[in-house]
C-alpha cells in the first residue's frame, strides 16, 4: 500500500508541476521589461509590487489580426521570500480567442 501511495504521489506531483512554467500565447520580443508575465515565478523578486498593462496588435488595416492584452500584478509579501501575482488576459488571433486570469504564488 505504502509503494502504491509513494508512485500515486510522485505521478501527481510530476504532472502537477509540468504545467508550473509555462506562461500565457505572449508576444516575448515585446515583453522584455516584464519578466513576470513571461515567467510567473517571478512573482515578487523585486521590492514592492508591480502593476503591468500591455497592449499589443498586429496589422490595424486587416480584421481580425492577432491582438494581446494583459494586465499583471505582482507583490511580494511582506516579511517573507515569497511573492503573489495575477495575470488577466485577452488574446484573439483569427478564429481563435481565449480570456482568463491566472493566479500565482512562487516562493523564492
Amino acid at each position: 500500500m505504502k509503494k502504491f501511495l509513494f508512485i500515486f504521489f510522485t505521478s501527481v506531483v510530476c504532472y502537477t508541476s509540468s504545467y508550473a512554467q509555462e506562461g500565457i500565447p505572449v508576444y516575448f520580443d515585446y515583453l522584455a521589461d516584464n519578466y513576470y508575465l513571461v515567467y510567473p515565478s517571478m512573482a515578487g523578486i523585486g521590492e514592492g509590487g508591480k502593476i503591468r498593462l500591455t497592449a499589443r496588435k498586429q496589422w490595424f488595416s486587416v480584421d481580425e489580426a492577432p491582438s494581446l492584452q494583459t494586465l499583471s500584478v505582482n507583490y511580494r509579501i511582506p516579511e517573507s521570500d515569497s511573492g503573489v501575482g495575477i495575470i488577466i488576459f485577452n488574446d484573439a488571433n483569427g478564429y481563435h480567442a481565449q480570456t482568463g486570469v491566472k493566479g500565482t504564488y512562487a516562493h523564492h
